[in-house]
């Protein structure tokens, strides 16, 4: 007895040193393999009733020992059954679930989901629909029943249906949440299942193309990318689900309208928010395209929509609004000077024709930019060659308003 004590004592200091780590991975080192192989055989030695318990454990001292370090907190992990660590794993695994609205990925890096991930692909492998092909302890009924209601029911079932099934039932939830709320469920809802579908939508626009072929990941399959292409074409639903390019060519028709009608660029920062809209894609497009393909960025990597972009950019009708910042400043100190000469003076605000009080701001930003020093002027004045320019028009400007 006073050496099963000492081995005791050896024990509560081994799991002691080495908490959270499972028996086999203490097992794992030579030194300990005496004290695990000793905690087995109390374990199959021991019963709660001692009566039936076998050896050593049929003395009420040991038993009583022995039931005080299984029911220890410090110690209890080591003593579960493997259908207790099974259920425990698997309310973790439910809770998961219900807090994020997905299983556990492989892409996952946090240590409770990597372990949760390994534990579920282990389930999947060794569960089959008839319990006498399941394997390990899904051949027991109790866990075998649990499991097969858990991956059936509505609440859990959705998150193991295979990928195309799966895209099937999210469709409908996203239907369902347009037909209710009379809007797109937003990736940026307060709402995790809202914000799931909302970045299920944004994914499905990204992997979709009318031509199928060009489609990737789960739109290559036919039948979903008919679904989704009556989807988006149903008059119920494509004022929502337009595609990226749909929507390009919306703004791109919207945009050479307004530079037809006003003769000039919209304006990121205008007061109108349609305008200041139009104004802030026109920027982001010409940022987007290059003349060399590879370094052209996001929707201008579309053929279709750089061919259609280089051919507006190369049009007579259109080619002045393409100028760059000082060809357009040198254009503007020409008008400033055939005005001035036509005039004998300086343009006014106050003048009644819209060019003309455009031009009078233009000259008074210019001369706010300018200073003698061109180390303390600012923005496109800092440029030499404005700089000079703009030197050269105040003698020009002096000697006709002596004239």
């Amino acid at each position: 007895m006073e050496k099963w004590k000492r081995n005791l004592s050896q024990v509560e200091n081994l799991l002691l040193i080495n908490r959270k780590r499972s028996l086999n991975e203490i097992n794992d080192n030579s030194d300990h393999k005496f004290l695990i192989h000793w905690i087995n055989r109390q374990k199959l030695n021991y019963h709660t009733d001692i009566e039936k318990s076998k050896g050593l454990m049929k003395h009420f001292e040991i038993h009583e020992l022995w039931s005080h370090l299984i029911n220890d907190d410090h110690y209890s992990f080591y003593f579960k059954t493997t259908e207790e660590l099974w259920k425990e794993t698997f309310i973790c695994l439910k809770k998961y679930i219900h807090e994020n609205h997905k299983i556990p990925l492989v892409t996952d890096t946090d240590e409770v989901s990597v372990s949760l991930f390994k534990w579920v692909q282990r389930q999947r492998k060794h569960y089959h629909e008839d319990i006498n092909c399941c394997l390990y302890i899904m051949k027991r009924t109790s866990m075998y029943n649990l499991w097969t209601e858990f991956i059936s029911n509505d609440t859990f079932g959705y998150y193991f249906q295979n990928s195309r099934d799966k895209w099937k039932k999210t469709l409908i939830m996203v239907k369902e949440y347009i037909d209710e709320k009379n809007m797109l469920p937003s990736s940026c809802d307060n709402d995790k299942k809202i914000q799931a579908l909302g970045k299920w939508i944004s994914l499905q626009k990204k992997n979709y193309h009318d031509n199928i072929l060009k489609c990737v990941h789960i739109m290559q399959y036919f039948e979903i990318h008919h679904l989704w292409r009556q989807f988006i074409n149903d008059e119920k639903y494509s004022c929502w689900m337009k595609s990226s390019q749909t929507i390009w060519k919306e703004m791109f028709e919207k945009l050479k309208q307004y530079l037809l009608e006003t003769n000039q660029t919209p304006s990121s920062n205008d007061e109108n928010m349609d305008i200041k809209k139009l104004g802030i894609w026109f920027i982001r497009q010409k940022m987007y395209f290059h003349s060399d393909v590879e370094k052209c960025r996001f929707l201008m990597l579309d053929d279709e929509i750089r061919g259609i972009w280089n051919d507006f950019i190369i049009d007579s009708n259109y080619l002045h609004f393409f100028k760059t910042n000082q060809e357009i400043w040198k254009d503007t100190l020409m008008q400033l000077q055939v005005y001035i000469v036509k005039n004998g003076k300086r343009p006014m605000i106050q003048d009644p024709c819209t060019d003309i009080r455009r031009l009078a701001y233009w000259f008074d930003r210019q001369k706010s930019y300018y200073h003698i020093d061109i180390q303390k002027c600012r923005y496109i004045m800092k440029k030499e060659e404005i700089y000079l320019l703009w030197k050269s028009f105040l003698e020009f400007d002096s000697y006709y308003r002596k004239c």
